[in-house]
Formats: C-alpha cells, structure tokens, sequence
C-alpha cells in the first residue's frame, strides 16, 4: 500500500529478506532450469511495467527479491523512468535522455551512452543477471565504471557454452541475443522473451506466471483487474502495484491448476479442496481441452469413418437398451492414450472398445515426456457416434528444437513449410540464432535476403538425434550475395 498519516507518506510492502543476490553469494551459479525460471518471472513482471510505459532501468540480482516459495519478486523501481511515444522519431525515449543512471556491470550500452531507453534496455540487463547466475561470472569486467561501460558498448562477451558445457545450445542464443548492442537485433518485448524461454527443454512444465494457452507468452488475460487499477495511478505506484499482482498471480496458478484439472475430468471439489462425487458430461457441448497442456492450435479434428448404421430390427426389450459402436483407435506407439479418463492399453498402435453411441466421448492422446511449447505433442477431442463402427485416428507428434543461423546477413527472411502435414512458419531472422520448436517430421526451409540468391533445403529433417540424445537440431545457412559490381 502506498498512503500518508500525519503528513507523513509511506509505503507498506512485504518483509522479503532474500535476494538473488544472496543466493548467488552461496551458490556461484544456478542450475540452467532455475534461471529459466526466475527469468520467466522477471520477464512477466516487466511485462506488466513496460506495459503500462515504465522502464526499471536497474535490473540485477540485488533488486530480484525471492518470496517464500522461491519465486522472483522484481523490486527497487527507483531509477524507473517512463517512456512515451516520441511523435517525431515514431520511438520511445525516455524522460531524461543524456543522464547516466543504473548499475555500470549491469546496464546497456544504450544506458552506459546516455541514450534513450525502452523496454528493451531492462532486457539487456536481464541478459547480463542471467548470464551471471547460469555461468557464475559477469561477462565484462573492469577495474572502474567507465572500463566496464566501454565492454558494454564495444566488446561481444564470451559465449555461455564456453564457460559452462552442459548449458544447452537454444538458451545460449536467448541470452546472446538479450546482449545483443543493438536494441533492433533483441526480443521486441518481454512477451516475445517469454515465448523463447517457453520453447526451451529445461522451461519449467507448470506455467505458474500468467501465459496465454493460444501463444505461450505473458498476456494481460492473467491480470485484467490489475490494468483496470494501475490505470488510475501514477506510474510509481503502478509499479509497486504490478510487482505485488506478480505474486498473487503465480500462487493462485500454483494452487489453482490442480483444482480446475480436477474438474475438467469431470470431478466435483468439495470445500476441503478433496474430489467429491463425479459431475456429469455435458452431452451436446464439447468439454473444453486441459489449456494448461494443449493449446487450441493443438486440437485436431481426428479423422472418422464411418458405416452406413444398420437396419433397426423389430422393437425388442433389448433394442430399447443404449446401442454400442465398435470404435477403432490409432495412435503411435510412443504416445499414451485416456479414453473417458480412462487409460487404454494399445496394440500395434491401435485400440479397439465398444462405446455408447449418442453420447459425448472423451479421447486424449499424448507425449507425456514432450517439451513445452510442443503442440503437436497433444490432442484432446470430444466424439459423438451415431454408426455402428468408426475409425478414429489421433496425430500426436513429439518436438524438437530448430536453432537456425543465417551467416553473412542479417536481415534474411526464413519460411518453414511442413511435408505432409499442415505447418508454416515464416519470420525475420534477426542476427542471432533463435530455438524454433517444431514437430518431428520433414519440412522445406526456403531463406530470402535483399540482394541474394534464395536459398532452399527442400529435406530439412527434423527429429531427435538418436546417436547423441540431442533434442536441437542445428542448421547454418551460407547466404549467397554477391558483391556490388565495381563503381568505374
């Protein structure tokens, strides 16, 4: 609470006695999935401040309080500036540009030359913690602030994987592309972070800060009543406010996920928090897919087949009863299959049962080891069946990591296009590489850039290497310019 008593102001806040700071004074570094989540965090509550215009301007690991369950608290928004749109420019600026402010080991090299600040400037020096708490070591050092601010500037820092092997390749490229001098060649916001830390094998499989199921990326769905309150205050005390709903966010997803699962399959909860007696399925409305698993990108429409129904016979006691239709089911081996909550056993991929027709069947199928951000790896669907057999067939596909690189450009355009299977994806690549998940299959990878020839892998095999265990699949394309022709 921000308030005044006897013309005194104050601020009242919780008692949080732990930092990252402190931790990192007992451990040197942090395991890579840890730092992936305290970054995710990080990430979701400069969503919310940059959001509302306000740049923190000193991200570091003194300033990254821990709560009691160990979740990042972003704090010290004493530097904070607000940034607004700059009519002239078309780009933000900041509201004392030519003033060096925030902590020389940590800042950017727009920071350390006085330039205008955005967003971005607090994702640099997100770049520099993590990179810090992953590898134990800063990655520019100096004997006084001006050296240190130079590095900044000029200097590329040592590649993570050099310093700590086990790291993997994908959250190397996010955090050289968080270091990235150029503000152009960084993730665009905080959000567009999120979806790259999301991709990573080692992210954290329960989404605890707010994430949008449809795209994976921190959204204002999480926090409607915080926007509807931080847009009446100022913006210090909006970012009090944001770091604060941070917080509850996270413990109401922690505590709420298991709860809302529960009844997605049907569960009622009693006020103890305990499974009580089944609710029943809604027979003319499908139920909705688990959002914290699958995303609705991730639901397909399984292929049926169907038998013209049978002639009824002659009106018995035993006609009277629910009719029954021999469904056939098709899934890889590698996947598990639940039919009305049910595990089912399969054989040579396939499942065979009699269920009732006419009423609403649940079939979810999936990889139960696929990493986040993989849609491929789930499909949860409702049938109704009115014939006496069908054939339903569920797609499920394990992911793996694409780390693609473009040499010699970097203003390329990449376009990947599935092969027998639905999928395109096109984007800019933006001089560093950046981790793509896809589902295993074969794609065809078409790359363009101004003034060069097209580049095309028209067999871009994506799947996981069975000789090492690795998950990322690298790929480096030599873009072909040629140079300018001679000036005479």
């Amino acid at each position: 609470d921000v308030g005044e008593a006897e013309g005194t102001v104050f601020v009242a806040m919780d008692l949080l006695p732990l930092s990252l700071a402190r931790r990192l004074e007992v451990f040197p570094r942090l395991p890579e999935t840890e730092v992936v989540r305290l970054a995710l965090e990080v990430a979701a509550a400069l969503s919310i401040a940059h959001a509302d215009g306000v740049v923190h301007r000193d991200i570091k690991p003194d300033n990254v309080m821990l709560g009691s369950h160990g979740e990042a608290i972003v704090a010290d928004f004493g530097l904070a500036g607000a940034f607004a749109k700059d009519p002239e420019r078309n780009e933000l600026a900041a509201d004392d540009p030519g003033k060096v402010m925030g902590t020389p080991h940590y800042f950017s090299p727009e920071q350390a030359r006085g330039l205008d600040l955005d967003g971005r400037s607090d994702l640099y020096s997100l770049g520099v913690m993590c990179y810090r708490a992953a590898t134990g070591a800063l990655p520019f050092e100096g004997d006084d602030w001006y050296t240190v601010a130079r590095q900044h500037v000029e200097d590329t820092p040592v590649p993570p994987r050099m310093l700590v092997p086990e790291l993997t390749e994908g959250f190397e490229a996010i955090l050289l592309r968080l270091l990235a001098k150029n503000p152009e060649h960084r993730f665009t916001s905080a959000t567009q972070l999120a979806d790259a830390l999301l991709a990573l094998p080692t992210a954290p499989a329960s989404r605890s800060v707010g994430v949008n199921p449809s795209s994976a990326s921190v959204t204002q769905v999480a926090f409607p009543y915080l926007y509807s309150a931080v847009g009446r205050r100022s913006w210090k005390r909006n970012a009090l406010v944001g770091a604060l709903a941070i917080t509850l966010t996270a413990v109401v997803a922690l505590f709420a996920s298991p709860m809302l699962n529960q009844l997605r399959r049907g569960t009622s909860i009693s006020s103890e928090g305990l499974p009580t007696t089944p609710v029943p399925l809604d027979t003319t409305l499908p139920t909705k897919p688990d959002s914290l698993l699958t995303s609705s990108a991730a639901i397909t429409s399984p292929t049926v087949v169907t038998k013209p129904p049978v002639k009824p016979a002659i009106a018995t006691r035993a006609a009277i009863a629910p009719m029954r239709v021999n469904v056939t089911v098709t899934v890889p081996d590698s996947a598990v299959l639940r039919v009305n909550d049910e595990p089912k056993q399969k054989q040579n991929g396939t499942w065979q049962g009699y269920l009732a027709t006419g009423r609403s069947q649940h079939f979810v199928a999936r990889h139960e080891r696929a990493m986040p951000g993989c849609k491929s790896a789930q499909v949860d669907t409702v049938i109704v069946f009115n014939s006496a057999e069908a054939n339903v067939e569920l797609d499920v596909a394990p992911c793996s990591v694409l780390l693609l690189s473009v040499k010699n450009t970097n203003n390329a355009v990449y376009t990947i296009t599935g092969i027998g299977f639905p999928f395109s994806k096109t984007d800019k690549f933006v001089g560093t590489p950046l981790p793509i998940v896809l589902r295993n299959g074969e794609y065809e990878l078409l790359v363009t850039a101004e003034k060069c020839n097209n580049w095309t892998d028209k067999k871009l095999i994506i799947a996981r290497d069975s000789a090492t265990g690795s998950d990322t699949v690298r790929k480096s394309v030599p873009a072909d310019c040629p140079p300018p022709a001679p000036i005479r």
